[in-house]
């Protein structure tokens, strides 16, 4: 597999995993398109202000390791 093909199923599953466990849906798919439900809309929102938080005291975001 190329690599655009496989980090398009990585996030495709982490999309997943996280809609699975906050039983919510992040997107709207349609036949030929997506975009970001109300659901998604708010989700980045709260995303979007906790980084803010770490980036406020210091702390970047990109600096997080996850396993």
């Amino acid at each position: 597999k190329n690599k655009t093909k496989r980090m398009l199923e990585y996030f495709s599953q982490k999309i997943q995993e996280i809609e699975s466990y906050y039983n919510i849906k992040l997107f709207q798919r349609f036949s030929k398109s997506l975009g970001i439900s109300e659901e998604g809309e708010i989700f980045l929102e709260h995303v979007n202000k906790i980084l803010n938080k770490f980036t406020s005291i210091g702390v970047h975001p990109r600096s997080f390791r996850f396993e």
